[in-house]
């Protein structure tokens, strides 16, 4: 018997009849709002929280030592004791992280703040900014820093490359420090960047990031 009579061949069918329909997935129902949800619920909650606090208080409410935080103490001591007791650890860890990250964005406002007084919102290349910060003899003993020691500095003290001071100010593009923004361009001749601080007194701290106008241009 020939093959071909058990095993009719079929016509070929172009690959882009066979391209796969999938059917439409539901969108996914948004999460109640907090208004919509049940007070079972909520009683609940609260019934296993007031647990947690009564066993807490009845082994005699234990603090746990942590960085100071003004007014803020006391509670950031309990609360790392109540969490401490139920064998969650670690509470504010990360605190002087955070305090790190504090006193950078000082230091970066410092910084834009000085720079828009010396300099208001005139354009600056990285190298021009660099050779500013420069100490100025004044011939009458110690040179004269303009910047008031507020200038970035590598670890050792030293003011950075040009290179360096470039990948800082960056990465710092579009970042309030109070009333205070860096911005900056890249001249599509040239292809150097440039810098300037906006000031916008009305919006000490405006809480978003506006777009920053990084677009090539032709020149000033």
């Amino acid at each position: 018997m020939d093959s071909s009579q058990v095993f009719p061949k079929q016509p070929a069918t172009p690959l882009r009849n066979h391209t796969p329909v999938f059917p439409k997935q539901p969108a996914a129902p948004f999460p109640k709002q907090p208004a919509e949800i049940n007070p079972a619920n909520q009683r609940q909650v609260l019934f296993h929280l007031l647990v947690l606090v009564l066993d807490w208080t009845a082994a005699g409410a234990p603090t746990a030592s942590g960085p100071a935080m003004r007014q803020f103490t006391p509670w950031a001591r309990a609360a790392g004791g109540f969490l401490a007791h139920h064998g969650i650890h670690g509470f504010l860890a990360n605190a002087p992280d955070a305090a790190e990250l504090d006193d950078d964005a000082a230091e970066w406002g410092a910084f834009l703040t000085r720079w828009h007084l010396l300099h208001g919102a005139r354009r600056l290349t990285a190298h021009e900014l660099r050779r500013d910060a420069e100490p100025q003899p004044t011939g009458l003993g110690p040179v004269r820093d303009p910047w008031d020691g507020l200038f970035p500095t590598t670890g050792a003290g030293h003011l950075p490359t040009v290179k360096s001071l470039g990948r800082r100010l960056t990465g710092q593009i579009g970042r309030w420090r109070g009333p205070y923004v860096l911005r900056s361009v890249t001249d599509a001749h040239t292809r150097a960047r440039t810098y300037w601080i906006e000031h916008r007194p009305d919006a000490v701290n405006p809480g978003i990031k506006p777009a920053n106008p990084q677009t090539r241009q032709n020149g000033p």
